[in-house]
């Protein structure tokens, strides 16, 4: 459906219910950006802590290793790490459209397009509303990644340091 339609009741939809609907879209759509840069930027973040963690682990577990316990709590945080961009990926269940039914039923109902656009509008500001509180924890366990890495490069290089 484009929003350049023209209406079904013949008279001018109220550009105010059109702009309460494109504002609802413009939500949605900026909140399905947000979880793919989540996304991204934990898969990246595993990417790194993966090399680095390569490249130390086999230094601090080598053959003549002598581990201390900062190889094992780096070991753990890059296990950590991985755990967490599970929790990422996960496909979670995200409301970013409107059940096409649902427009559907609308127009076999005849309804204004006025009342359809406000209609839309609410069925995505309920969207919005789902996804809001899964994109924080995202952005959470996004942070708690971040320290992960940190701490798996930090204990493996003193590890290296202290043996």
């Amino acid at each position: 459906m484009t929003t350049d339609a023209e209406p079904l009741d013949g008279g001018d939809p109220d550009p105010r219910d059109r702009l309460l609907y494109e504002s609802a879209l413009r939500g949605v759509d900026r909140q399905a950006t947000r979880l793919e840069e989540i996304r991204g930027r934990a898969t990246s973040l595993f990417g790194a802590a993966a090399i680095a963690g390569g490249f130390l682990a086999a230094e601090v577990f080598g053959p003549e290793a002598d581990l201390t316990p900062f190889a094992w709590i780096g070991a753990g945080a890059f296990a950590m790490t991985g755990c967490l961009l599970g929790v990422v990926l996960w496909p979670w269940k995200w409301r970013f459209v409107v059940k096409q039914n649902q427009v559907r039923e609308l127009v076999e109902q005849g309804e204004s397009t006025a009342t359809m656009y406000y209609s839309l509008a609410a069925s995505y500001e309920g969207c919005h509303a789902a996804n809001e509180p899964s994109l924080l924890r995202l952005s959470r366990v996004l942070s708690l990644m971040v320290v992960g890495v940190v701490v798996e490069v930090v204990f493996l290089l003193l590890n290296l340091v202290v043996r």
